[in-house]
């Protein structure tokens, strides 16, 4: 499964001056009989960073108290390097990360289009 955060990041300028979203951040969750590998993601569009890993129960972690995994980054360079190439081998690619990013920029902006509607349809009296 993927789940993306809808909370859109600050948005910049690329270089052909075309708008969009910096950095998208998502989750993806493998799931394996009653368990869950669930990777804590976000993509610039250029490449995927992994930013935290944990092993759960598919219902989720019973309290906050209950071990989640260490810190991503004091892992093993080569282990990081794995848990990278295992996502790829399931689609989790810079270009998907891409495909996010204007996904996302263009959810907001549709979003914000009916907003813009609905507080014009409010204020006028409609």
């Amino acid at each position: 499964d993927l789940h993306v955060n809808s909370q859109p990041s600050p948005e910049y300028d690329g270089e052909d001056g075309d708008e969009g979203i910096s950095v998208v951040a998502f989750n993806v969750s493998v799931a394996k009989g009653d368990r869950v590998l669930l990777f804590e993601c976000e993509s610039d569009g250029n490449s995927v960073n992994i930013n935290h890993v944990s092993l759960e129960p598919k219902e989720g972690l019973g309290s906050e108290s209950m071990y989640s995994g260490p810190v991503f980054d004091e892992l093993d360079d080569n282990l990081q390097g794995q848990f990278g190439k295992y996502l790829e081998d399931r689609g989790i690619t810079a270009e998907l990360g891409e495909y996010l990013r204007f996904l996302i920029y263009d959810k907001e902006q549709r979003e914000y289009q009916n907003w813009l509607s609905e507080v014009e349809a409010f204020v006028g009296g409609k």
